[in-house]
């Protein structure tokens, strides 16, 4: 385990699109933190509209790309073990297949729960129990592996592992979207996991039964990707 993270530190001290996927989760932070607000200032005094009733779903969106992010990274670095085969040789060591899956699988969650606290609590664009910002943080960490599992099982390779990642990112955005609309069928827009995080932040559910159920039905979605797509992987 331990030469594993010293490989897998060497291979984003050496590559340039990693190093930027670490650094992006802190730029996102300095950009909610004083980007955001004086954004919202303007909006106000020239348009009369605030931007603080969504502020929200901007959160919402911040905290489920960071896990995007870093689980396009792990992805990556999967995708390059498995280019030379190294999955293979694992296979003849005392951590197994299974040990390396889960060690790629639980240090995404990690470095995403400990780098989405750093972002709610240093922009503090809102307030919420602490309780709740850790169950939700956990569960919007969830993506992070799930996204390693997409790249891991679909892709061939890095190139293709990269445009894949951009077309996540895209169908990741779309119910956050859509859900600010009010049309038919919205609830068909919770078989996607980033539908739910934005919800759970809803000022309205702070004191409801609500909450629980969401964050069950999150929950849910998130383990039957991981299990769907972990069962692809591995097959």
């Amino acid at each position: 385990m331990k030469k594993l993270i010293i490989g897998d530190i060497k291979n984003i001290t050496r590559d340039s699109l990693l190093i930027v996927t670490v650094l992006a989760p802190i730029f996102l932070a300095l950009f909610i933190k004083f980007f955001i607000p004086v954004v919202n200032s303007m909006l106000y005094e020239r348009m009369e509209f605030k931007l603080s009733p969504y502020y929200n779903v901007i959160m919402g969106t911040a905290l489920m790309l960071i896990p995007m992010i870093i689980g396009c990274m792990a992805g990556f670095i999967l995708l390059e073990d498995k280019d030379e085969n190294i999955l293979s040789y694992f296979e003849i060591t005392p951590l197994r297949k299974k040990g390396y899956l889960i060690y790629r699988l639980t240090s995404p969650i990690i470095l995403s729960v400990f780098l989405s606290i750093f972002l709610f609590y240093f922009s503090n664009l809102i307030k919420i129990n602490f309780i709740k910002v850790i169950l939700i943080i956990a569960i919007a960490s969830m993506e992070a592996p799930i996204i390693t599992l997409i790249l891991g099982s679909i892709a061939e390779n890095r190139v293709e592992g990269l445009a894949l990642s951009k077309l996540i990112g895209i169908f990741s955005v779309l119910p956050i979207i859509f859900g600010l609309v009010d049309i038919k069928y919205k609830w068909l827009l919770g078989f996607f996991p980033t539908y739910w995080i934005p919800k759970m932040l809803n000022g309205n559910l702070y004191s409801s039964l609500d909450f629980i159920l969401y964050m069950t039905a999150a929950f849910l979605i998130h383990v039957i990707y991981i299990f769907v797509f972990g069962d692809k992987f591995i097959r």
